[in-house]
């Protein structure tokens, strides 16, 4: 049995990470995300979405301030990650 190897482009990997379109498509799905976490949320309970560049990677965080202590009762915003599937 022959064995292959496998070479990883690290910078072409960091280029694709931090592309536009990998921007705009955790953008979307963070959206997404939110929005489902507002509609399931209690009355009052902010929620908020944070884009971010990194140095290696885009990132899109979507976070309630105050709302790990009323998530433990019901799971609205940890339930909320389903949302970005597809």
């Amino acid at each position: 049995m022959a064995l292959t190897g496998l070479r990883i482009n690290h910078l072409g990997l960091r280029e694709v990470a931090r592309s536009r379109e990998v921007a705009r498509e955790l953008l979307r799905r963070g959206h997404k995300v939110a929005e489902r976490a507002r509609s399931q949320a209690p009355e009052g309970q902010i929620v908020d979405l944070s884009p971010y560049l990194g140095r290696n990677r885009a990132r899109v965080s979507v976070f309630a301030p105050f709302g790990l202590a009323t998530d433990q009762a019901t799971r609205w915003l940890g339930s909320s990650i389903d949302a970005a599937r597809g």
